[in-house]
């Protein structure tokens, strides 16, 4: 998600994935030559995580 372009992702579903995994999920903001400045974020709501 691009923190200049705020965005509501609503909804989201992510099923049978196989594999391995070191972190199941991991976030961290863009930060780099970027500052808010009061302006909104983006974000993610009902995020279904299935197998």
């Amino acid at each position: 998600m691009r923190p200049d372009t705020p965005q509501l992702y609503e909804y989201l579903t992510v099923e049978d994935i196989k594999g391995s995994v070191t972190n199941m999920l991991y976030i961290q903001p863009w930060t780099q030559f970027f500052d808010l400045k009061g302006r909104r974020i983006s974000k993610c709501l009902m995020l279904i995580i299935s197998s």
